[in-house]
């Protein structure tokens, strides 16, 4: 099923009025997680800064008013990014530590020893030289970090970035016109949005999303008489 929300934009009047706010929470006032608390655990880094205001009131009194609102966030808070990567010596082509899960030498072999019968010779030592390794390949891999978790390789994953960390950035701003004809009402309205959102996501590629646009609204509402009332919407969304 579906469902419709109306909302209705507050309007400014014959008197000034305004307003502000602000909400915190950090490292400062958070208080620790109750199991991380019992697990003997940190308190996880997070914080989140709201503010915002607004003012309206008469441009013609009586006649013309406008409303303005701004609203920022900005929110932080601790991710998890976690990845299985290759020992250090790997990337420069020494496997002479590569193991199975069972403690097992696994042998890399030379592409270019075989023979018709598909049979192959391995490297010696299981190091592959320097000059049989590829440029675009090595710098690649050179971009990969080195184990930081003591796990091995084959039991899970052994890294954790240790800045990870998830962050939404947002703004909304309201402008408002009213105009008074009599027993009519021009009413116009402009609302800019701005999401971003950065979070983790695939091994050296952040997930990054970034939203947002802007939207506008005009009405009409005519008093056709005390107990009959007639409104036109309309309402553009370009982004």
């Amino acid at each position: 099923g579906g469902g419709i929300v109306l909302m209705f934009s507050k309007s400014g009047t014959d008197a000034f009025h305004g307003s502000a706010y602000e909400y915190v929470r950090n490292m400062i006032f958070n208080a620790n997680d109750f199991f991380s608390k019992v697990a003997g655990q940190p308190r996880t880094d997070s914080s989140l800064n709201q503010w915002g205001g607004t003012v309206g009131g008469p441009l013609i009194r009586n006649r013309t008013f406008f409303f303005f609102d701004a609203e920022g966030i900005r929110q932080v808070s601790a991710a998890s990014e976690r990845y299985t990567v290759p020992l250090s010596n790997w990337k420069q082509g020494d496997f002479s530590n590569y193991v199975d899960s069972n403690g097992a030498p696994v042998t890399i072999y030379d592409p270019l020893t075989t023979t018709k019968s598909y049979a192959r010779a391995p490297f010696p030592g299981n190091v592959i030289p320097a000059d049989r390794i590829n440029a675009v390949s090595k710098k690649v891999t050179s971009y990969i970090p080195d184990p930081n978790v003591n796990i091995p390789y084959f039991d899970g994953q052994n890294y954790q970035n240790p800045n990870a960390a998830a962050r939404d950035d947002n703004e909304l701003i309201t402008t408002k016109v009213d105009q008074v004809f009599g027993t009519t009402r021009l009413s116009g309205r402009y609302t800019y949005t701005n999401k971003n959102n950065f979070g983790v996501g695939y091994f050296l590629n952040p997930e990054n999303r970034l939203s947002g646009g802007n939207n506008g609204a005009l009405s009409v509402t005519s008093l056709i008489r005390p107990t009959l009332i007639n409104e036109v919407r309309d309402a553009p969304q370009p982004f």
